[in-house]
């Protein structure tokens, strides 16, 4: 029985079947020596890690509750999570790429947060052990140096749809909401900047110029040339198709081609 198998069990709340995760921050932590502000951060890098790997094998996972505090134990930085099931298998891959601390197979959002990770770790001489049920599977210790070697990349046009959250930096720039969940910086001219702004939290169409990792397919930068209210272009295009083709069907007897269509 592996790993993934042994740690299975059954939440008591309903019929949903959850895993177990716990990370034991050794090397002389404890809780005095953690803010809250601190930790928060650190868990959200724990669990960006393992769902970025979770959605991009099975994009279903992100609908899934992700990590709950199952218990926290006094004294120490020991704290347990309720994890779906569905993540489980991302952990084992994510903990066994420690050992070599190569992640360059790994999603973009998993190694920027787990590069994070272990400069955390540097940075305090500590250790995060991590455990699936009973069972060890991997440590981050200060003295890892995880690498990864830069994936080519291929430029071309492209274009998307999202919903824009905010607008603006130290140059000409706005983050695009997708429909996946992921926050897309895109950069761009003065004047599109200036027309986002417009836009803001409305959904809308861009078109420009993408890079994308040639290993992975994920966008690795965004150079915006245009924007358009999504709704807007579709209206548009019923409109387009309004006028073109209309007046085609201005002889059809709805009644007699529905009676046709029903063999009456």
């Amino acid at each position: 029985m592996d790993n993934y198998e042994a740690c299975r069990y059954t939440r008591s709340m309903g019929d949903t079947t959850a895993d177990k995760l716990t990370i034991h921050i050794t090397g002389g932590a404890s809780p005095e020596k953690i803010g809250a502000g601190e930790l928060g951060t650190l868990l959200q890098a724990l669990e960006q890690s393992v769902t970025a790997i979770a959605q991009r094998d099975d994009p279903d996972t992100s609908s899934e509750t992700k990590f709950a505090l199952l218990s926290i134990d006094a004294g120490s930085v020991k704290l347990a999570f309720s994890i779906p099931s569905s993540y489980s298998p991302s952990i084992s891959l994510l903990c066994s790429r420690f050992a070599s601390g190569d992640i360059s197979d790994l999603p973009e959002k998993c190694r920027r947060a787990v590069m994070s990770l272990g400069k955390w770790c540097r940075d305090r001489s500590f250790t995060i052990d991590w455990l699936l049920g009973e069972t060890w599977i991997g440590s981050i210790s200060p003295a890892l140096d995880f690498r990864f070697e830069a994936a080519p990349q291929l430029r071309g046009s492209a274009a998307l749809v999202g919903t824009i959250r905010t607008v603006g930096g130290e140059k000409p720039s706005f983050r695009l909401r997708l429909s996946g969940g992921d926050l897309l910086a895109c950069s761009c001219g003065e004047d599109l900047a200036r027309q986002a702004g417009k836009y803001l939290y409305r959904r809308v169409s861009v078109e420009g110029f993408a890079r994308n990792n040639m290993l992975t397919a994920e966008i690795a930068s965004f150079e915006a040339t245009a924007i358009a209210l999504a709704e807007r272009k579709l209206g548009a295009a019923f409109d387009s198709i309004r006028e073109r083709f209309g007046s085609a069907f201005d002889a059809v007897d709805v009644d007699r081609f529905m009676s046709q269509v029903r063999g009456e």
